[in-house]
């Protein structure tokens, strides 16, 4: 990356593309990922550790894009990160 070139990561994570079913999905696919990735930054090492770590803040809920009530379940990460593309 040159000194001109920037970029913000809610960008580059709306970029990403999404693996999951329109009709399945309830939580924005690039507020999961950039909750998992302040998640992991707060050294919350599991999918379960950072879904009960988003619910303890939820002011994060909105700041990260995410449209229902509640942060996701651990087992929505689970699913996610199953079918979520790595290579491409």
């Amino acid at each position: 990356m040159t000194r001109n070139h920037s970029c913000h990561l809610l960008i580059m994570l709306a970029e990403v593309s999404d693996p999951r079913n329109k009709k399945g999905q309830r939580h924005p696919l690039a507020a999961m990922l950039t909750l998992t990735v302040v998640g992991l930054l707060c050294r919350q090492r599991s999918y379960t550790a950072i879904a009960k770590w988003a619910r303890l803040h939820p002011e994060l809920r909105q700041v990260l894009g995410f449209t229902a009530k509640q942060t996701p379940a651990a087992s929505t990460f689970h699913y996610l990160f199953r079918r979520l593309d790595i290579t491409g």
